[in-house]
């Protein structure tokens, strides 16, 4: 019986069911298709925009691939590993050569084995069309958020260095304070995550309270509106 292990994400915290949900279909893959389902990973609180291996959970999957000479990956979805179609293909690639196949349970009702050239046709497809209509919502948030911010009205939820005060935008100082600093140490090239370290080390709290994540301190960094 062939080794697989299972991989599943969440980009926020309020996704834990989905955890659950995507462990038991992987579970149930496994099962059906004779193979032996030795780890599952994860990331929790990550964005898919993310490359696989610069997440926790992703990194730590490759290493125990490589190491314990794993032959089959398993997701339920295409977005769970992938955003972009650059990296999905170096990825896929890289599989290849190590003789890694991967498998997406839930390809719209049907599941997919990445091991034939067909295969591999059809997932670039899905993720040049999941990249696409990311691209394309994120254009059109941004006119909005564009038009609210000039305006001085509110977003639709709280946005690190501002408050939302009778439902206009108000600069919150501390916050932008905090937002130069961490400008500052990614211009000195600290990375995101050793940023989030810096701030979780200092008690500074995130938007919501908790504690910042990599890509928190990179929604912040990247995101114009944020400025």
């Amino acid at each position: 019986m062939k080794k697989a292990v299972g991989y599943i994400r969440v980009s926020s915290d309020d996704q834990a069911n989905s955890l659950v949900a995507q462990k038991e279909k992987i579970e149930a893959y496994a099962k059906f298709s004779s193979l032996e389902l030795v780890d599952v990973f994860v990331d929790e609180n990550v964005s898919g925009g993310m490359p696989i291996f610069e997440r926790k959970g992703g990194a730590a999957m490759e290493l125990f691939v490589r190491q314990n000479k794993i032959s089959d990956i398993v997701i339920v979805k295409p977005d769970r590993a992938f955003r972009n179609v650059v990296n999905s293909l170096q990825t896929m690639e890289k599989w290849k050569e190590e003789g890694v196949s991967l498998h997406i349970s839930d390809m719209g009702g049907v599941s997919l084995n990445t091991n034939s050239a067909i295969a591999r046709l059809l997932f670039t497809t899905v993720i040049s069309m999941a990249e696409f209509e990311k691209n394309i919502t994120g254009e059109r948030i941004r006119t909005v958020f564009e038009s609210k911010k000039i305006s001085g009205k509110k977003y639709s939820r709280p946005m690190y260095g501002y408050n939302n005060v009778d439902g206009m935008m108000v600069i919150n100082n501390q916050e932008q304070a905090i937002i130069d600093c961490m400008r500052e140490w990614k211009v000195s090239g600290m990375s995101y995550s050793k940023i989030a370290s810096s701030l979780n080390s200092a008690g500074v709290k995130s938007k919501c309270g908790k504690t910042f994540h990599t890509s928190t301190i990179k929604y912040i960094l990247t995101n114009p509106m944020c400025k």
